[in-house]
């Protein structure tokens, strides 16, 4: 559930981490590969299989990418691709001669170049964000609310919108739709911070009786259905009110860094030699 900003950071950080291999990489049955070869072009860079290895061997990999060997395997490229178009912007934006970077760059100036570049955005983006009381007030009377919900996951938008307005005929509905339900778990009391902003701003403006419209959740498609409501009980609103503006910004900026770097992504020029990355295998 962790956005995409979250990620990017998480894996810049492994990538510098000391210390001993955690995955194994094996071979296809072709043979070795040479750590040479040329695994996919970024903007006209060419990402080597020794640099995938590299990447792969790091400790603490496992925490963050998937347990599938194929799904790592493409978690681990996106990485890297990611990171080495963050290092190209900021060479582009002339970061590498800064001062602040040269003080660093005796020691992983990858790293220091990548912590320059988010920290430079984030401060940008930060110096434009402004909240407003309306939405601590929001925030706050959010919090105070306990919900009593039910969260299905289908597999496609068409069986969510059904099972959405099935109204009184939910579990009817939802009994229907069978082998399309990905998860089902049974309802439970959920509170402001348990869920994604996405699914959580939609629960929100349930009330008791009522279904939510279809959230997009990863491949699949969730629908939230509020039985009953408690009241909080938490501090007035003047204790916490500076508190809750600083998550406000805190989220704000995270979801402005992740739109920044989605569309610095958008405009880079990417090549991946699939069949290469076909004959790597993460056990």
């Amino acid at each position: 559930m962790k956005n995409f900003l979250v990620f990017v950071v998480i894996a810049v950080t492994v990538v510098f981490v000391d210390g001993c291999s955690k995955k194994d990489i094996t071979e296809a049955p072709a043979g070795r590969l040479s750590d040479d070869e040329v695994i996919a072009s970024i903007n006209g860079y060419g990402l080597t299989v020794g640099e995938f290895r590299e990447q792969a061997e790091y400790p603490l990999i496992d925490r963050y990418f998937s347990k599938d060997p194929a799904t790592a395997k493409e978690e681990i490229l996106e990485n890297l691709i990611m990171k080495n178009i963050l290092l190209q912007e900021a060479q582009k934006l002339n970061f590498d001669k800064d001062e602040e970077f040269m003080r660093d760059i005796e020691h992983y100036w990858r790293q220091a170049l990548l912590k320059l570049l988010l920290n430079r955005k984030a401060a940008e983006i930060t110096g434009d964000i402004s909240v407003k009381d309306a939405e601590i007030l929001y925030e706050y009377k959010k919090m105070r609310r306990k919900m009593f919900a039910e969260l299905a996951v289908l597999s496609s938008k068409e069986t969510a919108d059904r099972l959405s307005a099935a109204g009184e005929n939910f579990e009817k509905v939802k009994k229907e739709l069978g082998d399309n339900i990905l998860s089902d778990e049974p309802a439970d009391w959920w509170v402001a911070g348990d869920l994604p902003d996405s699914m959580e701003n939609k629960l929100f403006e349930l009330m008791p009786g009522e279904i939510s419209v279809p959230v997009r959740y990863g491949n699949g498609w969730v629908v939230m259905r509020v039985t009953k409501e408690e009241v909080r009980d938490i501090a007035p609103i003047e204790k916490i009110s500076q508190q809750i503006k600083e998550n406000i910004l805190e989220k704000k900026k995270e979801m402005a860094m992740e739109l920044w770097t989605l569309e610095v992504r958008g405009k880079a020029k990417v090549e991946v030699n699939e069949k290469l990355l076909d004959k790597i295998n993460l056990d």
